[in-house]
């Protein structure tokens, strides 16, 4: 029609409906209208739009990677950074040996004017320990941590997160004095510091009830800590108190029942029951382990079932959440970020594109893979057909103005240039790696159904087939 390719549907209602398949130059176009001038409607609605009256091979993926690469969708779409696999966590068997603290509030001003906590709660036992604070300065912060360890003792490792409470120099002077290790959690990143998380989840319920029930929560404090301290918790199968003392502590219920059974407390010399208390102490530690193991399995079965790792490769670029939004029109987004480094399965460092400081390290789950429009629009001229591709690497060098639709010729020549081994018109043999394909023994062979090759690409294949077993590619 017209000098025009046309490709005849029937839609929904019947109607024969005649769509444009468009060629390659006049594509981006139609991409740029369908979305940037149309609010950044999603790649469904995108390929229905279009679907209507245009079409071409392949449009269905060219239409999803021009939508994931638009800078405004990944700066403002919350959505598209997977859940990542949460590690596991090492298991301490040593009491106070290694204990996580943060801060709380602010709070409804209590008695004296405190209106923060500082938390405390060791790895092994799950002891918890608060102080009320009526600031969050370092000093303040400093002597109420060193109030608690004078009554559980120094650890050798302290967690905490990146506050700048606990950051500063003051307590990195407290941790060399002290002679702890100080380690530090993701940025925006709480579950690392989970322990201690899971206890504010806990403290701060019971507080807000003694608060609704006209009791200052400030006075209230020690006994909702004397609750959670008798209580078995669910990782240890234990109560802190237990753990940490060998032995059950004393409650308002055991006041009951002594009441009404009689005592039958067994009388030993302090030797026996000092023996006797280590030897409980070391069979409670031992389930202690044997059910936080088991607790951390079945937590990392449950929330891994439905995620998967993910790796960033150094020199890719990424989004970074942005954190602490007051509305809901800001961008979720911030970036584009350079990864620099890999500092473990979880952590890397990334520094502003274009940038040459030290960068900042984030957690993968605060990150969102950028694509750049540039290389989605390099990909979508070159992957359609076959001719194209070898138009780039002919004798003469020159690049065909179809393939240079947004691109100069000379930035093109530039990147085959740089990259002719990627763009031969042999294939060649990757020593990058292998793959080992291991059969079992006596297992039998599937048959998989041939497909037919059609017979317009017989020649074709026929002459790649020549030149593979030409440079010893393949043998026969």
């Amino acid at each position: 029609m017209d000098g025009l390719l046309m490709h005849r549907v029937v839609d929904a209602e019947g109607v024969a409906v005649d769509r444009v398949v468009l060629p390659k130059g006049r594509r981006r176009l139609v991409l740029e209208v369908a979305h940037d001038k149309c609010s950044h409607i999603g790649i469904k609605k995108m390929k229905e739009t279009i679907n209507k009256l245009f079409t071409w091979p392949g449009m269905g993926v060219e239409i999803a990677d021009y939508v994931k690469s638009c800078d405004v969708c990944c700066r403002v779409n919350k959505q598209g950074n997977k859940g990542v696999c949460i590690q596991e966590r090492p298991l301490v068997d040593e009491p106070f040996a290694s204990v996580a603290i943060d801060l709380v509030g602010p709070l409804p001003k209590g008695r004296q004017g405190v209106q923060y906590l500082l938390t405390y709660n060791c790895m092994a036992t799950r002891w918890p320990e608060a102080v009320p604070l009526r600031t969050v300065t370092a000093t303040e912060v400093a002597e109420a941590l060193v109030s608690i360890l004078c009554r559980t003792g120094i650890p050798q490792r302290i967690l905490t997160d990146q506050g700048s409470v606990f950051t500063g120099r003051l307590m990195k002077d407290v941790c060399e004095v002290l002679g702890c290790e100080h380690i530090t959690t993701s940025p925006y990143r709480p579950q690392g510091n989970g322990v201690v998380e899971r206890f504010h989840g806990t403290l701060k319920p019971m507080l807000a009830k003694a608060k609704d029930q006209g009791v200052d929560w400030s006075r209230f404090l020690p006994l909702a800590l004397f609750a959670i301290r008798q209580v078995p918790n669910r990782d240890t199968g234990f109560s802190p108190h237990q753990l940490a003392f060998g032995r059950k502590l004393r409650g308002p219920l055991d006041l009951i029942y002594a009441g009404w059974v009689k005592d039958g407390y067994e009388r030993m010399d302090v030797h026996g029951w000092v023996n006797r208390l280590q030897d409980r102490l070391k069979v409670l530690h031992d389930c202690a382990m044997a059910n936080g193991a088991l607790e951390m399995r079945k937590r990392l079965d449950k929330v891994n079932s439905h995620r998967m790792d993910r790796e960033l490769s150094e020199g890719s670029f990424v989004l970074l959440r942005v954190p602490g939004l007051v509305s809901n029109l800001e961008a979720s987004w911030e970036g584009p970020y350079e990864v620099v480094k890999r500092l473990n399965k979880v952590k890397y460092r990334v520094r502003r594109k274009g940038s040459s400081g030290q960068g900042k390290v984030v957690h993968i789950s605060n990150t969102k893979v950028y694509i750049p429009r540039e290389s989605v629009v390099l990909q979508v001229s070159v992957a359609v057909e076959d001719d194209v591709v070898r138009s780039v690497c002919d004798k003469s060098n020159r690049l065909s103005e179809e393939f240079c639709d947004g691109y100069s010729e000379i930035e093109l020549q530039d990147v085959v240039s740089r990259n002719e081994e990627f763009f031969s018109e042999l294939p060649g043999l990757c020593s990058e790696g292998e793959c080992k394909i291991g059969v079992n023994k006596g297992s039998s062979v599937v048959n998989l159904p041939v497909r037919k090759l059609p017979y317009k690409l017989k020649e074709k294949v026929e002459c790649e087939i020549e030149k593979m077993l030409e440079i010893g590619v393949i043998e026969v």
